[in-house]
Parts: structure tokens; sequence; C-alpha cells
């Protein structure tokens, strides 16, 4: 789990440290502390850094400025300041611009504080990430080995996560992501989820699954969680323009429920994909008649009814590069209307007209009954989500 700059401030407080302008900005993820002391050694500044600064490397009067805006704009988390012999005041124009641009600001009044509170700052970013990664192995876990507890319950219990809270799985998948989404993209958005996330609660985190992100949320309502993911959405969109495909699974009841969670996103995702529906978030509470559908556990039992009622016009189709599997799909989605069918394929009414009746020949049936279109649609639906 990502630490935040306001909870790394509180375990160093009891040490001369003090934040001066940039409150805003104390949400900010904190990933690990360099020394900066140049403008020149700002190439060098790793995104979400806290930067300490002596002003060792500084030679004229309005350096220290220059230095802390190019610091603000490189992505760092928090500049700290040493007073002392080389910084010996604070210009009121940098406390102005920290505070206007929400980049935090501290000043370290006696030198001889500064390893204690690098040592502080150094055990609690990496056991945000032992967390982390014990976090992300203990999901792994309770996804494929849900009747193993020992493997993830007291993992989870460690870090505050109750057996009989809720918990909710979420998959977040890129569009395109084979051909467009690059490793740096990839992790550019994980630590934008990350930081959303933390502003809204520490019972929830993100894991990267093969370049799909699972996210884990406890005790959270689903409309906070839809909520939250709106948030989540609007920024990931400004960095990666492809568009996401977001499933929520089943809000469940318990720790050991998380694998069915997860088997709901799963199936609401592959859903996504197979209708090329993005940049909208699917719950699976409100998914109707697919929520009977997605239960259905037995995939060879879906795939025998798919293939009893539809072989015969796929086959068809096949043989003769024609389009009947589109026709039908089309005729039972728009209520047997052969205008709108016509409309959408640009083809005369005679022609859809011919085609139906071919289907008709091909499965042996009357698509007017309502009892048949019902069979059919059902099947539809199972190809969706399988």
């Amino acid at each position: 789990m990502a630490i935040e700059l306001e909870t790394l401030y509180e375990k160093v407080s009891e040490y001369d440290i003090h934040l001066v302008a940039g409150k805003k900005g104390m949400k900010n993820i904190a990933a690990w502390f360099q020394m900066i002391e140049s403008i020149q050694g700002v190439d060098l500044i790793e995104e979400n850094s806290i930067l300490f600064t002596s002003g060792l490397g500084l030679s004229k009067e309005d350096d220290l400025e220059a230095l802390i805006r190019l610091q603000s704009q490189s992505k760092a988390c928090a500049t700290v300041l040493i007073i002392g012999e080389y910084i010996k005041t604070l210009p009121q124009v940098i406390i102005e611009y920290c505070n206007n641009n929400q980049y935090p600001l501290f000043i370290i009044n006696q030198e001889k504080e500064l390893s204690n509170i690098m040592r502080v700052m150094s055990y609690e970013i990496l056991r945000s990430e032992k967390a982390s990664l014990e976090l992300s192995a203990a999901l792994k876990d309770a996804i494929s080995f849900p009747t193993k507890t020992e493997l993830y319950v007291p993992v989870f219990r460690s870090y505050g996560f109750q057996d009989d809270n809720t918990y909710c799985m979420v998959m977040i998948e890129a569009g395109n992501r084979e051909t467009n989404l690059n490793k740096r993209t990839m992790v550019k958005l994980i630590k934008s989820i990350e930081k959303i996330q933390m502003s809204y609660g520490d019972k929830s985190f993100i894991i990267n699954s093969e370049g799909i992100f699972l996210l884990l949320f406890s005790n959270y309502t689903t409309d906070n969680i839809v909520y939250i993911l709106e948030k989540i959405l609007a920024v990931l969109n400004q960095i990666y323009p492809f568009g996401f495909y977001i499933s929520v699974g089943r809000n469940t009841k318990n720790i050991t429920s998380i694998s069915e969670s997860h088997k709901y996103a799963q199936k609401i995702n592959t859903f996504l994909k197979n209708q090329n529906i993005k940049n909208t978030i699917y719950e699976f509470d409100k998914l109707g008649m697919y929520k009977i559908l997605m239960s259905i556990d037995n995939t060879e039992v879906a795939d025998e009814y798919i293939r009893e009622l539809l072989a015969a016009v796929i086959d068809y189709d096949t043989k003769n590069k024609s389009n009947l599997y589109e026709v039908l799909k089309l005729y039972l989605e728009n209520d047997g209307s052969i205008k709108a069918i016509s409309e959408i394929l640009f083809l005369h009414r005679n022609s859809i007209n011919y085609k139906i009746k071919k289907i008709e020949e091909l499965l042996n049936c009357d698509l007017s009954s309502m009892k048949m279109r019902t069979k059919l649609y059902v099947a539809f639906l199972l190809e969706y989500i399988r």
C-alpha cells in the first residue's frame, strides 16, 4: 500500500520539521526521498520523491526559488529545506508559489535532526512497500485458492481487514492495451488510481495482474465504490485516450467471498469487451438478467446451449460468408422490427425478410414465437459473457 505524505509527516512530527506551505498537497503519495542540491540535479528527480535541499549547490540568491519551481514541476511529492549555513531565510515568494501550486514545503531548523527524519521516513516507506507486496500476494491467493484461508486471511487481518467486512472486486482494463499501453503509462495509471483510493479511505488497494488492474474495496457501499471509480475514470482518461472497461463485482459479505466477487467482475469485463463498451462503470447489482446468467458455473452446459440453438446459423455463415448471425442478433435486439434492421444494415426490407426466412429454415423454428425468441435471446446473452 502506498503511503501519503500526511501520514509520513505524522510519523516524524516529534522532530524539528515544519510544514510552511502547500498544505493542500498533503495527500500526495511519497515513494522515496532524494537529496537535490542544484538546478542541474533536477533531471535526476524521481516522481513522488520527497526532496531534501540544504542549498549547498546554489550560487545565486534567486536560485532557490528556481529550484523549488523545477522540483514541483517534476512531480515530486514535496521539498524539505534545511535552514542553516546555506539557506538563512525563506523568501515569501517561495511560500506563495507553493501554496498556489499545492506543493508541500517543509523546513528543518536543526540539521542534526536530518538523519532521524530520514531514518523514520525510510522505515515507514519500506513498511508500506512490504504491506503492498504482502497484500498483493494475499489477494492473488484469495482469488485462486478461496478455500485455503490460511494463505490469505491472516495477512488481511494483520493490516486491519476484518473477516466479516464486505469485499468487492473491481476490474479495470485499458482498451487496446496490447498495442498502446506501455510500461511507463501503466505505472502512471496505477499511481493515479492509488492516490484517489487513498483519499477515500485506507481499506482499498490495487494490484496489477498481467496488465489488468484489480482493485479490492473493503467495507465500502457499492454506491461509494462507483463514486470513487467515476473520479478514477476522469483522471485515467486524461492519461490514456483509448478508454477503459470497468466492471464492479458483487459486493460480498465476508473475506472468503473475494474470489466470488472477482469471478463476477471478470465475467462483466468479458461482456464489456465483447460489446466494446468503454468508459461506463458496470455494476453486478444492476445487471438484471445477466446476474442469473453470470451465476452459471458450468460453462460446458452454457456452451452446449449456445451450440444447440445457434450452430446451424453459425455454420451456414462460415460456409457461405453470409451475415445471418448478425441479422438474427439485430432481430432479437430490435423486437423483430424489419424496418430497424434494414436501417442499421442499409439493406432493403425484402433482403432482410429473405434472411429471416432462411434463419427460420435453418433453425426449424418460427421467429414470431415469443418463446422461441426468448430461447435464442438467452443464447446470445450467454455468448456475450463467455
